[in-house]
């Protein structure tokens, strides 16, 4: 108990509290006593940081609820994992527009046509993807097959964006390199965005194959695009969870058909 008291009220150096442990024992029962008889100081010794840091981050974790989301708590994985299952089983339902779409997709590319993609935010990183699984590869080595991302172009999308309009900014490349049988292939939450809309109409009047990807209950893009999937979802993480399975199952397709 003296050299607890002594930590507290002045730092002792090593040899001096070695040597003061060493000369006089102390039994368990006395200690227990002795810090049960005299209440502890709240002055905390800087040398004793580290054993006191699983109690720090006990009161830590304690003191502060869980964080919120539009003042709701988050959902736990779990919670966030059944949400998804429950998505999805309603969503089976459009496995034969599903094979469609791959179908249409694998027929256009093996013909020597084009697929365009474009999506913006967490959509726009969809649209990379699906592009670039069919350049570089999905699960086997063959052929590379022209696809082109219209989103990943940083210098293009900022000179568009900063003399003609953000809403122009997938229609005008589009426009210039699109041609009559390639296909357009937008991903989209809302199926509400306006660059969205305008790409669409654009692959309209050039003869293209437009393909949507969509959430909620499609949005403006709904009647716009020849074929659309529409998760049915309002919670954007879930839409694009299901559009990354949809792309996945384009692949599949495609490079079934090319072992094939």
């Amino acid at each position: 108990s003296q050299l607890v008291e002594a930590s507290l009220s002045k730092p002792a150096c090593r040899s001096q509290l070695v040597e003061a442990s060493l000369s006089k024992p102390t039994c368990r029962s006395q200690l227990v006593e002795a810090s049960l008889s005299k209440p502890p100081r709240c002055r905390l010794p800087t040398q004793g940081f580290f054993t006191l840091t699983p109690i720090f981050y006990f009161l830590v974790s304690v003191s502060f609820p869980p964080p919120l989301r539009h003042g709701i708590a988050m959902a736990s994985f779990r919670a966030q994992a059944h949400e998804l299952q429950a998505v999805l089983t309603a969503f089976v339902a459009q496995s034969e527009a599903v094979d469609t779409i791959a179908g249409l997709v694998s027929e256009a590319l093996l013909a020597g046509h084009t697929l365009f993609t474009c999506g913006n935010g967490g959509s726009a990183a969809d649209a990379m993807h699906l592009a670039e699984e069919l350049v570089g590869r999905y699960r086997s080595n063959r052929r590379p097959l022209a696809a082109y991302c219209l989103n990943a172009d940083g210098g293009a999308l900022t000179c568009i964006a900063n003399d003609f309009g953000y809403d122009q900014v997938f229609a005008r490349p589009l426009t210039a390199l699109g041609r009559p049988g390639d296909l357009l292939v937008v991903f989209s939450t809302s199926g509400n965005s306006p660059n969205i809309i305008e790409a669409l109409r654009v692959a309209r009047s050039r003869g293209m194959l437009s393909l949507a990807l969509l959430g909620n209950d499609g949005g403006q893009a709904l009647p716009l695009a020849d074929h659309a999937l529409v998760v049915p979802s309002a919670a954007s993480a879930r839409i694009q969870e299901v559009h990354g399975l949809i792309l996945h199952a384009i692949c599949e397709e495609l490079e079934e058909r090319v072992a094939g």
